[in-house]
């Protein structure tokens, strides 16, 4: 029986079900949008081809609906019910509004932050998913969906036909090659057996993250054709390592990798080893990425994102340097606060006795000065209502342009220092322009000042990364059409 939108079936568990319309047909079937007619819940039904083994898929989905994740974790999409009938197998799992996470990218949220709570979510979905001894086997952007829930960003993770499981069938698949570890590309290649097991995960994981981070494929640069993409993987290298990049913003677009801080770049450094075990867990990335919540600064001159370390002085994008703040004191006397230094008595005139001789620590930290309290007379901060609040001692308290503090009974003010006027280019001056398919490329530009460079988004039109630098000489059609094509994936 071929099954069409308007036709009502029965679930194992007893649930009727509306077939509502048609989504999608992929590799292993057809996928509808159900609404289930006893308590109005929207569903999505996949309806498997009869080629694919019958009694496989049905134990394969009896152990997902089984574990139901949806309730340990709730970006975890997984079947929660199956229809069988006329010889054909179906699942049903909760319909997700919103977008795939390879259209949300050509279009991203505006600010980094959104983008950084994505991939905390994402991480930790994974890592349940871990947890639970389950292997997705297939994590790329056309299986990860973008939504809002109560106006924030939220993500889920779909289409897990494609797991592995200890004592089950294997999938079918090996998963999406632009997401591929090397010892599956090698297996490939090769004509050998091997399945997606947990650290093939934590690699397609960090490619996943590296897209939503810096808006770019981590091999893009290095994709102009089949071959030269895959001998990127098998370096095992992190092509984008600002230490030693070898592409540039200008070239590739996205986010300059200088963004990140030490210990997500350190991260990423290990995410694409060629050794399974040096990859990190979704645990490490979820704890990582969760303390850069409140670790991102913004530049105040083109508003490009970083997170902060000490080694951020400047933008990675305008390449201005970060203000720097001073002290005001009574009687119009600054302080520079550009480095580490003790702030207590006798930076103040005499009848300043109040003041400890130690009363506050100054440091800096990238683009951050920091105070740290320790007069015995207290250190105050005027709050919007112009009231004094008291500072814990010996806590650390980020300093802004602007604050009011008094230190004791001596009343300062924090200023920025004045700054050379910046020319460079800035993330409002950046426009997307989509060109005209040429050949199988699907270039963007970019405009940087009325002046037009290469922009990358690995996912756009599910094509290519990038296209082949201009000095080489490549034939007219590509042949990543393979690559980007769903082969190893629906």
């Amino acid at each position: 029986m071929k099954i069409a939108p308007g036709q009502i079936l029965r679930s194992v568990t007893g649930k009727t079900l509306k077939i509502l319309d048609f989504i999608e047909e992929g590799g292993q079937g057809r996928v509808f949008k159900a609404k289930v007619q006893e308590t109005n819940q929207d569903m999505v039904v996949k309806v498997f081809l009869p080629s694919f083994n019958r009694t496989s898929i049905i134990k394969r989905t009896q152990l997902l609906i089984s574990l139901n994740l949806p309730a340990k974790c709730a970006t975890l999409k997984t079947p929660i019910d199956m229809i069988l009938e006329d010889f054909q197998v179906a699942h049903c799992s909760p319909f997700v509004r919103g977008k795939l996470l390879d259209d949300y990218l050509t279009n991203p949220a505006p600010d980094f932050l959104s983008n950084l709570i994505l991939a905390v979510a994402l991480c930790h979905s994974v890592a349940v998913l871990h947890e639970q001894n389950i292997v997705h086997g297939d994590l790329q952007a056309r299986n990860v969906m973008v939504g809002r829930e109560k106006g924030i960003f939220a993500i889920f993770m779909i289409d897990f036909d494609n797991f592995t499981a200890t004592g089950l069938p294997l999938p079918d698949c090996l998963g999406h090659q632009l997401y591929m570890a090397p010892e599956l590309w090698d297996a490939l290649q090769k004509k050998k057996n091997k399945n997606p097991d947990m650290y093939t995960d934590r690699y397609s994981l960090a490619v996943l993250l590296h897209e939503i981070l810096l808006l770019k494929h981590p091999l893009s640069g290095a994709d102009y054709n089949e071959k030269a993409f895959r001998e990127a993987v098998y370096t095992g290298k992190w092509l984008h390592d600002p230490v030693y990049s070898l592409f540039s913003f200008e070239e590739l677009g996205g986010y300059p990798p200088q963004i990140l801080n030490a210990e997500v770049a350190q991260l990423f450094r290990k995410a694409f080893s060629l050794n399974p075990m040096e990859r990190p867990t979704a645990k490490n990335w979820e704890v990582t990425l969760c303390k850069m919540l409140n670790q991102v600064y913004l530049c105040p001159a083109c508003s490009c994102p970083c997170m902060i370390d000490a080694s951020k002085t400047r933008c990675p994008l305008c390449q201005a340097s970060y203000p720097l703040l001073q002290m005001v004191l009574p009687g119009s006397k600054t302080i520079a606060l550009d480095q580490s230094r003790l702030i207590g008595r006798k930076d103040f005139a005499r009848e300043a006795m109040s003041v400890s001789e130690k009363h506050a620590i100054i440091k800096r930290n990238g683009p951050e000065t920091i105070m740290i309290p320790m007069g015995r007379y207290g250190t105050y901060r005027k709050d919007t209502s112009g009231s004094w609040r008291k500072l814990q001692d010996n806590t650390p308290v980020v300093l802004q342009d602007g604050d009011c503090l008094k230190m004791a009974n001596q009343e300062v003010k924090i200023v920025r220092t004045s700054a050379k006027k910046n020319r460079s280019p800035s993330l409002k001056s950046i426009k997307i322009v989509e060109e005209e398919a040429k050949d199988e490329w699907f270039p963007l530009l970019t405009m940087v000042e009325g002046k037009e460079v290469k922009k990358d988004k690995s996912f756009v039109k599910g094509k290519t990364l990038s296209p082949p630098p201009e000095k080489k000489e490549e034939p007219k059609k590509s042949v990543l059409a393979k690559i980007w094509g769903d082969l190893f994936s629906d």
